[in-house]
């Protein structure tokens, strides 16, 4: 059978001062649970930002609070797969069993939630972008992007950690 993989309930908050509160829970992948995966950088492991697990202080990174932060919802829990909380990462043992499944996990998801970082100018270039469906539009758009500040854009966005990174 498949191994048990925990899930983050990220609990909702109506005002973006409270601090992330979040609980584990485990569950099955065979009963094909609802949740979102995310896919991002950890980024510096020096930067640090202290959010709330099952009622007990964690440090994460920056980019994976700011992640929390952008997807928690104001009225109702948000259940999400993030490696960095998922995951012991004091266990050997748990990091073997789990990195073995992670195609299920990403696989078995509802959606899979790419964080590339907070937005910047160079965002800005996905809303020209998030329409297209196939090569021919893309290489259309590519025609049609003659301003030297949508290829500067584009360029920028691409050179974004999560782009280089490797499994």
């Amino acid at each position: 059978g498949i191994e048990p993989i925990r899930l983050v309930e990220l609990l909702p908050s109506f005002t973006s001062r409270s601090p992330i509160e979040c609980r584990l829970i485990e569950v099955d992948l065979s009963q094909k649970p609802d949740y979102e995966a995310l896919s991002y950088v950890w980024g510096d492991p020096s930067r640090t930002i202290a959010i709330c697990v099952d009622y007990c202080k964690m440090e994460v990174t920056e980019n994976l609070w700011s992640a929390l932060f952008r997807l928690r919802l104001k009225r109702k829990p948000k259940v999400i797969w993030a490696d960095a909380l998922c995951i012991d990462q004091q266990s050997t043992d748990d990091k073997r069993r789990q990195v073995q499944i992670m195609r299920d996990v990403y696989k078995t998801a509802s959606q899979v939630i790419i964080w590339l970082g907070e937005h910047t100018d160079s965002s800005e270039i996905l809303h020209c972008a998030k329409e297209l469906q196939t090569d021919e539009e893309l290489a259309q758009m590519n025609a049609s992007c003659e301003q030297p500040s949508q290829i500067a854009a584009l360029s920028h966005l691409l050179q974004r950690p999560w782009f280089s990174r490797t499994w």
